[in-house]
């Protein structure tokens, strides 16, 4: 049996201009140590830790 966990996905959009658009994304927020799944007591697969993601989309 696991533990239960909680993590905090967020994100946001600013639209620069007409065409250009930037997006932010953090996840994990808090770095909350968990385990996703396991197959035996001395066997479990942590979670991902925090990561962080920029992107930007331009139209024409």
């Amino acid at each position: 049996t696991l533990p239960e966990y909680t993590t905090i996905r967020i994100a946001s959009n600013y639209q620069v201009t007409d065409a250009l658009t930037v997006r932010a994304e953090v996840n994990n927020l808090f770095d909350e140590e968990y385990y996703t799944n396991s197959y035996a007591s001395v066997w479990v697969q942590p979670g991902t830790p925090r990561s962080f993601r920029v992107s930007a989309t331009y139209n024409f």
